[in-house]
């Protein structure tokens, strides 16, 4: 459903909100959901995906390391590290603990029984489990849950897995075949699209537009621009401006909207 003003909501819909991220968070506050900081994050498996992940946060900076009370959450006297990369093979672990020594690596099954209690880990803030086996993802997303750590991440192939993960309480089931199909589609598509994202097992498609100088929408307002039938303008990034527009919003050129 894209929602009018007289949609009803009711109990077991799930609702896709967009927002400035101050905002989403006092919504998300009064709704009883409060923001869980990744300090403290374990990747099961050591394959590309978690060389890409380790990346992300640690040559980007995404990462906090000024906040030295997050290195003395870690068990024992010494000082460890805050993204744990736990995997089975011993070469593969070797390579890692060159290329990450922010990283603490650990030579372990996960299969095996109480690897991550032995190991301190239960009070971690995130799990990812991306092995190349998706039902060992699945089962290792759901004991780290039940252990403790509060928020999980399942990597599967089967599209048909996503519902039964969610099902399972995994917070994040993601689709590797999905993800691929998605990142096609945004090349074979006109060049003006910049990225769109399709709503799992649903009909629903966000799309960012950028607004050409020829388009025939810039200079308009939003209230006079007749959208198809079950459209929404959402947001509006305008130069290094995000705007929640109203009908009054007068689009420009080279603004990027999303659909």
């Amino acid at each position: 459903v894209v929602p009018k003003g007289d949609t009803l909501i009711e109990e077991g819909d799930l609702l896709y909100i967009m927002g400035t991220e101050e905002n989403l968070s006092v919504l998300l506050a009064k709704e009883g959901k409060t923001r869980v900081e990744l300090n403290k994050m374990i990747i099961v498996g050591g394959n590309a995906i978690s060389t890409l992940i380790c990346d992300y946060f640690y040559k980007k900076g995404k990462i906090n390391r000024s906040r030295n009370n997050f290195w003395n959450m870690w068990a024992g006297s010494q000082v460890r590290k805050n993204i744990a990369i736990i995997d089975r093979d011993y070469d593969l672990c070797k390579e890692l603990a060159a290329r990450f020594p922010e990283a603490l690596i650990l030579n372990e099954d996960i299969s095996d029984e109480n690897v991550l209690e032995d190991e301190g880990l239960t009070d971690g803030d995130l799990i990812i489990a991306a092995t190349n086996n998706q039902e060992l993802n699945i089962v290792t997303a759901v004991y780290a849950k039940s252990l403790g750590i509060k928020k999980s991440l399942a990597l599967v192939n089967k599209t048909s897995y996503l519902h039964i993960a969610s099902s399972l309480g995994i917070d994040v089931p993601v689709s590797l075949n999905y993800s691929t199909l998605q990142g096609i589609l945004r090349f074979i598509r006109r060049k003006n699209i910049k990225s769109s994202y399709t709503i799992p097992e649903s009909d629903i498609e966000v799309v960012q537009i950028q607004v050409s100088e020829t388009s025939m929408v810039a200079g308009m307002k939003i209230m006079d621009i007749s959208l198809p039938p079950q459209t929404l303008l959402l947001a509006v990034r305008s130069g290094t401006e995000d705007i929640l527009p109203g009908g009054n919003y007068e689009i420009k050129k080279n603004d990027n909207i999303i659909l």
